[in-house]
């Protein structure tokens, strides 16, 4: 299935929000595995992630997670890399403050 920037913005950039959209609604449309949750359709859409095209070109996804201080929170950052170079990327971890389990000068996070 190929999807286009004018699939969702006629005449303007695409942007993170454009191609997530793609990813999921690509991810929906194609796979036919029996199993119905998101966990088993996330693992298809990783294990078949080089037929996802979108704008013309082959993307990948890649996403990483950072516990908030408490641990009870995950954000996660989500990168899209065309063939080409081509970046994007969003989530709730590309915004976030800064943690102390992230941050050497407050010792990890850990106590004194």
């Amino acid at each position: 299935m190929f999807l286009s920037a004018a699939d969702f913005h006629e005449g303007t950039q695409v942007d993170y929000h454009d191609i997530e959209e793609a990813w999921w609604t690509w991810g929906r449309v194609t796979y036919s595995g029996k199993e119905k949750s998101d966990r088993a359709l996330l693992k298809w859409m990783y294990a078949n992630m080089d037929r996802f095209l979108f704008d013309g070109e082959p993307w990948s996804r890649s996403a990483t997670a950072v516990s908030s201080n408490s641990g009870k929170t995950k954000y996660w950052t989500v990168t899209y890399t065309s063939a080409s170079g081509r970046k994007f990327t969003g989530g709730s971890g590309a915004t976030r403050p800064t943690n102390r389990r992230n941050d050497p000068e407050r010792n990890w996070g850990l106590p004194d």
